[in-house]
């Protein structure tokens, strides 16, 4: 039972650690590569590897380590964090695991959790240049450069040519506002690690900041060619496009592929959601737009302008209860939207017309049917009288025409003299 414990682990381990070596592949084909639209077998197979592990020895820390990897990597943090707090209290004392709970606490934003354990990892292991680096960055996304150059200073003195030293002092640079400094700094962390991608996306969100649009898609393209399904890349390349669309429409297309792709690679970006329901909405496109505007809204619920668009596509379907809660909703958030306002009143006469239709006798029904009837009959009969109208003056024009003509062929003098006698009566 004991070796068949082990062989398990021992497999699901080799299939990790070779699928974690084939998304660290250096992609060298510039063309854009199509979606995948297979599941990953393999991959699937070695959690299912893991998660057998576990179930034989609910113990094995190194398991839910690898678990919590896996979950870490597909941004599932909250399943990643269960897994990782159960491989620490199998083994407390392990670094490895200890850091990589640093690392999830920052992604997270729990900037002072992540600090706490940080520094108590900093007592334990003081020369290690992972822990200052950590530290470093908390300290900087805290907006503590000082605190932040400390322990980078501490790092360089053990690994000075490291790509992550470059990239921390560029953005240090940048908190400082020394954009220049940050561009050479991080030009120089992807000179020393080609696969960088957050490095490639600090430099075009920089260049693109000064609207310097190519410099920035010169950017994302690297970062793109080496790391073509991130999420932020991608994002970023579409945010550029769609920039440049608003004085060139010919890029509205490339935006909403690279929207597209985000959406694909992570669609918790709900940014590129919204962007692509705008692009859909201002081709009338309601149902398509109202599926964007959907995706934003399952990520984040506090964006009024969302439910707006959405209520207004339900409302072009004639799905009017559907419409005025997303305009209600849109109130609640934004009290001060009044087209939201104006669109929830008459929205919300619409259905009590149709409530009071559907109540009312049949004679009334039958009276209300009659009338709508009667004007839409006037309206035909105006709109043949004015179209007879036309025709008869179009009429009268032509055998005005033609009556000149005769009169210019019969005598081309008679003209002439009224020209002269409208010329002499203009003159006096």
């Amino acid at each position: 039972m004991l070796l068949r414990k082990k062989i398990i682990f021992y497999v699901s381990f080799c299939l990790l650690s070779s699928l974690w070596a084939c998304d660290n592949y250096l992609i060298t084909n510039q063309q854009i590569p199509p979606l995948p639209n297979v599941s990953n077998t393999f991959q699937t197979t070695s959690i299912n590897f893991l998660k057998e592990a576990l179930e034989n020895d609910e113990k094995n820390a190194l398991a839910s380590y690898h678990l919590a990897r896996f979950y870490h990597n597909n941004d599932e943090d909250s399943l990643a964090i269960i897994h990782l707090e159960k491989a620490l209290r199998n083994d407390s004392a392990n670094f490895e695991y200890q850091l990589f709970y640093v690392q999830i606490l920052k992604k997270q934003l729990q900037y002072e959790e992540a600090l706490g354990f940080a520094l108590s990892l900093y007592k334990t292991f003081p020369d290690d240049c992972n822990v200052l680096l950590e530290l470093s960055d908390i300290y900087l996304q805290k907006n503590q450069v000082q605190e932040s150059s400390k322990y980078l200073k501490l790092a360089r003195e053990y690994i000075p040519q490291d790509a992550r030293i470059f990239y921390l002092r560029g953005n240090i640079a940048l908190q400082v506002n020394d954009t220049a400094v940050a561009s050479q700094y991080l030009q120089k962390a992807t000179k020393i690690k080609k696969n960088y991608p957050e490095a490639y996306w600090r430099l075009a969100e920089l260049y693109s900041q000064y609207e310097m649009f190519n410099t920035s898609l010169y950017y994302t393209n690297i970062g793109l060619r080496y790391s073509p399904k991130n999420p932020q890349l991608n994002f970023k390349k579409a945010e550029v496009f769609r920039t440049l669309s608003l004085i060139y429409p010919q890029y509205q297309d490339s935006a909403a592929f690279y929207y597209e792709k985000t959406l694909y690679y992570q669609p918790k970006i709900y940014q590129a959601a919204f962007q692509l329901g705008i692009k859909y909405f201002k081709e009338n496109n309601y149902v398509k737009a109202q599926k964007y505007f959907e995706h934003t809204i399952k990520y984040n619920k506090e964006i009024a302008e969302a439910f707006y668009y959405v209520g207004i596509c339900y409302s072009s379907q004639n799905k009017d209860e559907e419409a005025l809660k997303a305009f209600e909703r849109t109130i609640a958030l934004e009290p001060n939207n009044y087209a939201a306002r104006e669109y929830y009143w008459n929205t919300k006469s619409r259905i009590e017309l149709k409530k009071w239709q559907a109540t009312n006798d049949s004679l009334q029904k039958i009276y209300f049917e009659q009338q709508k009837d009667f004007i839409e009959k006037v309206q035909q009969e105006q709109e043949k009288i004015i179209q007879e109208e036309k025709k008869e003056a179009k009429q009268e024009e032509e055998k005005i025409k033609k009556e000149e003509e005769i009169i210019k062929k019969e005598d081309p003098t008679k003209t002439e003299e009224t020209k002269d006698e409208d010329e002499i009566f203009f003159l006096l």
